[in-house]
């Protein structure tokens, strides 16, 4: 390579097309010294455990890479702009400090000695809402669907989406007829 280096040069590609389109893509094409090994980006982005104010964010390395760079904002935001964290040396990582019922996206790059991979994502996620009690479907409000949302919880129809949490009226940590009874109180106005 050294011969070529700083030297205009250029690599064509050829390929016999027999079918109708005859369009070729390629994408980060990368050529250097032999021996010199790349550094592959994350790949299979993604979150668990999220609640109103965290989120545990996952990925799988792109190679033998053991830190990261995320950068993460609000959903939509531009590469640059959002929350850059460094050195990151846990997989999966806790994130903080996130405001509830938000949707996030998060891009990821491997630390690779002196160099670092492309950017990979976004993956999106939301935090939950904040606690509403009785609001067992999620929308913000309290109304007979929440009671609906909990027959069919209970039934074991598994309801999307269900907000245990806000379904949990009577603070048992299962949820039951009792907090049929208590959304129904809800709706009444006799708490």
């Amino acid at each position: 390579m050294g011969g070529y280096i700083g030297a205009n040069r250029y690599i064509g590609f050829k390929a016999d097309l027999h079918w109708t389109t005859r369009n070729i893509y390629m994408d980060d094409i990368r050529i250097g010294k032999s021996g010199v090994p790349l550094c592959a980006a994350p790949s299979n982005l993604g979150s668990s455990n999220v609640s109103l104010n965290s989120a545990k964010l996952f990925w799988t390395p792109g190679s033998s890479e053991s830190k990261w760079e995320i950068e993460y904002g609000l959903s939509g935001f531009a590469v640059g702009s959002g929350i850059f964290l460094n050195s990151v040396d846990l997989n999966p990582f806790s994130l903080n400090g996130l405001m509830s019922n938000t949707s996030y996206d998060f891009y990821i790059r491997a630390i690779c000695g002196g160099t670092n991979s492309i950017w990979a994502g976004p993956h999106t996620f939301t935090t939950k809402p904040a606690i509403l009690l009785g609001d067992a479907n999620c929308d913000g409000k309290v109304d007979v669907l929440d009671i609906i949302t909990i027959v069919n919880y209970i039934m074991v129809y598994n309801p999307e989406p269900f907000c245990f949490e806000n379904a949990d009226v009577n603070s048992t940590s299962a949820t039951n007829v009792l907090d049929i009874i208590g959304v129904v109180n809800i709706i009444m106005g006799q708490n």
